[in-house]
């Protein structure tokens, strides 16, 4: 019966039709709280936040105390407005301070100065203090100027998100005559990080001519110049290996030493070595007869043995 009637489309008509299903009840909705807490894009907490912020990117403490100011009357009993006005004031005397203690706070743990502060906002923080340190520092003493611990300040550039302007700077340094491994290094370190390689190779190399212990060998590790430190640990050379790098850059083709080392005075053995490659250098690019360079050539070898066939096949 059921498939005659479902045959002519009547089962339907005639069978049990299917329970209903029950009307879905409209959610219950709170009503919005203006909770401090919120993260709201466009109002509340968020925009008070974001104020405070933009005013320690800037270095702005008045506005970072207009920031505390309207937070506050908003929210009375957030703790966040006593803590941006106490910051608003370390930040001015800091800034009406000496350019090396504004150096130091860039440098410093931001924590002691700003309690309380957030990962976020020292984020923001610290690269404005250090572009503004880098900045005075540079203004009152030269591309060269260097913070309380010696080193140049122009590091502070790469800290601050612009090695650019810290090659820039460091370069001015250079050319201007500043022999320092120190500047050799914070340059090699910017050279680095804005892809120029090559350069970077080079001011290491340079650096460590004039003073080998300017360089981490953790740095050196990253740079083709590990080459030169295995082959010094290889050979079991004597002293501090990042010595023997220049001369085993220029060995191992990796860094040809440069011509004006010839005039560099050099006491150890590896300074020797990395003396007669430069006067080497220059000979052969003068066009010196071959028994100059073969002379050259046996001075190196009579220096340091066991790097007789490096040198041979210069």
């Amino acid at each position: 019966m059921a498939d005659q009637l479902t045959l002519f489309g009547l089962w339907e008509a005639v069978s049990d039709p299917e329970p209903a299903e029950p009307p879905v009840e409209a959610p219950v909705v709170s009503p919005v709280v203006d909770d401090p807490l919120q993260t709201d894009l466009f109002s509340g907490s968020h925009v008070g936040f974001n104020q405070a912020l933009t005013a320690l990117g800037s270095l702005d403490a008045d506005a970072l105390r207009a920031a505390a100011d309207a937070f506050g009357r908003r929210y009375p009993e957030h703790e966040a407005p006593p803590r941006w006005r106490a910051w608003a004031s370390t930040l001015a005397s800091k800034l009406a301070g000496e350019p090396s203690a504004l150096a130091d706070l860039a440098v410093g743990d931001l924590t002691v100065r700003f309690e309380g502060i957030g990962r976020a906002m020292a984020d923001v923080l610290r690269p404005a203090v250090c572009r503004r340190a880098a900045e005075r520092l540079i203004e009152v003493g030269g591309p060269g100027a260097r913070t309380s611990d010696g080193r140049p300040a122009a590091r502070l550039l790469v800290m601050a998100g612009d090695p650019t302007a810290a090659v820039r700077a460091l370069e001015r340094a250079v050319a201007a005559g500043d022999e320092s491994a120190a500047v050799r290094v914070e340059l090699a370190r910017a050279l680095g990080a804005v892809g120029r390689l090559e350069a970077a190779l080079h001011c290491w190399r340079d650096a460590l001519l004039l003073d080998p212990a300017s360089a981490d060998e953790t740095e050196l590790a990253t740079t083709r110049l590990v080459e030169a430190l295995d082959e010094a640990a290889e050979l079991e050379l004597p002293g501090d290996a990042r010595a023997w790098v220049p001369a085993l850059a220029d060995l191992l083709h990796l860094a040809t030493m440069p011509i004006r080392a010839a005039d560099q005075s050099f006491e150890d053995q590896p300074g020797r070595l990395a003396g007669l490659l430069a006067r080497y250098r220059a000979a052969r690019a003068a066009g010196a007869p071959d028994a100059l360079l073969l002379a050259l050539k046996r001075e190196m070898i009579v220096l340091a043995p066991s790097l007789r066939e490096r040198v041979r096949r210069l």
